[in-house]
């Protein structure tokens, strides 16, 4: 018997640039195995689903952020104004200033900073000069700005490259860049659990998938001697995605400066459990973008004031409440 869909409703809501990513891997779980990890709501911190059983005191499994690929940004070329002197193209607002300037550049480098234009002035105020700051996304506070005239932007981009790898580094992280002619992970253990989490939670394969023989058959084919994670393991690695993921997706609209658009739709499966999905939609540069923000367990008659409520503590575990 199939599911029945209910119907949706939609609300909308603004945010204050949503920051142009990169994948980093790889994921540094623990290794092992408990099962399924304890229920996330015990975590008030964290953005994650709560208890989602019938019976309040039960504790069980919490369903995965499912994300949709997220563009990163085009910037709007304009020769015309990048080849303005910093006094010429004073007048022109900062996002069109930066946007002239970094437009078809492509270094993974400037997509692990967040780029800010400073107005320099001589004592009089008349202006001096234009300089780009250079602000690290994942450490601010353990990685310095960096600094660079404008009018410097083609000189390279070997400082910024090496400020990101001692970043990355510290972090015990390691920045995949995906060329358009090939896409190539290095293995690692934790690479190699990583892929295999986001494959069960995306294509929804279950856990114990990575025990089929085949596929055993086929890693140690491509890579003789290679571990395979037990099943409990990546059910771990899944939980401990999704509530990284979940925070990752938080700050990522706390920065988003286009409306947010928020649609909502009733479930219920054949076991008559009821579940409210509750999607974002947003337009970035004449691009619809979605994202299935959460599936959120039902415990109670569906009363429009216990929705409401449902939707309102979904939208302040992920701090767009306010919205």
């Amino acid at each position: 018997m199939a599911p029945k869909k209910g119907g949706g409703r939609t609300v909308s809501s603004k945010t204050p640039t949503p920051a142009a990513g990169y994948r980093v891997l790889p994921f540094n779980g623990p290794a092992g195995s408990s099962g399924r990890a304890q229920n996330a709501a015990s975590h008030q911190t964290d953005p994650c689903t709560p208890d989602n059983s019938d019976t309040e005191g039960a504790s069980t499994a919490v369903l995965p952020v499912v994300l949709s690929p997220v563009k990163r940004r085009q910037r709007k070329k304009d020769d015309s104004v990048k080849a303005l002197s910093d006094i010429d193209a004073w007048s022109y607002s900062d996002d069109e200033i930066i946007d002239a300037s970094f437009a078809g550049l492509k270094s993974p480098a400037y997509a692990h900073f967040d780029i800010t234009l400073k107005r320099l002035t001589e004592d009089n105020g008349e202006p001096k000069e234009l300089v780009f700051i250079f602000t690290c996304k994942t450490d601010p506070a353990g990685h310095s700005a960096h600094r660079r005239p404008r009018k410097k932007t083609s000189s390279g981009t070997g400082n910024l490259v090496a400020g990101m790898n001692a970043c990355l580094k510290r972090q015990g992280l390691d920045l995949v860049v995906v060329s358009a002619s090939a896409s190539t992970i290095p293995y690692s253990p934790e690479n190699h659990r990583t892929l295999i989490a986001l494959r069960c939670a995306a294509n929804m394969r279950p856990y114990n998938s990575v025990q089929d023989p085949l596929y055993a058959a086929e890693v140690e084919m491509l890579r003789p001697g290679t571990k395979i994670p037990d099943p409990t393991t990546v059910s771990r690695d899944v939980q401990l995605l999704y509530q990284e993921i979940s925070k990752c997706v938080c700050q990522y609209f706390k920065n988003l400066g286009n409306a947010i658009h928020l649609a909502v739709d009733g479930w219920t499966a054949p076991i008559t459990a009821s579940f409210l999905g509750v999607v974002l939609i947003w337009s970035e540069q004449g691009e619809i973008h979605r994202i299935i923000l959460e599936f959120i367990r039902l415990k109670k008659k569906h009363t429009g004031q216990y929705l409401a409520q449902c939707i309102a503590d979904c939208l302040k575990r992920y701090g767009i409440a306010h919205l």
